[in-house]
């Protein structure tokens, strides 16, 4: 059974950042399927650091729209992208398959932000972008 399952309720009504989002879910329950099936050291390392890359790639793209569309809330939810990017980090420097409990905490972790993240402080963002990109003449996202 998949940990991580996109559901549309998790959408923020911005469809780039919702496909961006919904891959972060596929990568994370790829993560978690390769840790069950007792994927090799190397290919799970290889899993947590695609999904950490492509984490960084949506953090940007975020923060891309946010300044463009001068989100008020910038600081916080730039520090709270960087907090989660170094909790990510950590995991990958701990990660040791034969450490079950430890990724168990890793998997809670990524469960709780992505739901959490997306639910509270995406969705804010989202309302803000939304109402600056309807304004006449504003970018596109």
């Amino acid at each position: 059974m998949a940990l991580f399952t996109w559901h549309p309720h998790y959408t923020v009504g911005i469809p780039h950042i919702d496909d961006e989002h919904s891959h972060l879910f596929a990568l994370a329950d790829g993560l978690h399927a390769s840790v069950a099936q007792g994927a090799s050291k190397e290919s799970v390392r290889a899993g947590l650091a695609s999904l950490i890359d492509y984490t960084r790639a949506h953090f940007a793209h975020e923060e891309d729209l946010m300044m463009r569309c001068h989100y008020p809330f910038f600081r916080q939810h730039k520090a709270e992208h960087d907090r989660l990017t170094e909790k990510a980090l950590q995991f990958q420097r701990d990660f040791r398959p034969e450490r079950m409990a430890r990724n168990a905490q890793m998997f809670r972790f990524l469960k709780e932000w992505l739901t959490v993240h997306i639910g509270n402080a995406d969705r804010s963002m989202a309302a803000h972008l939304k109402s600056e990109l309807a304004e006449p003449g504003k970018l596109a996202v």
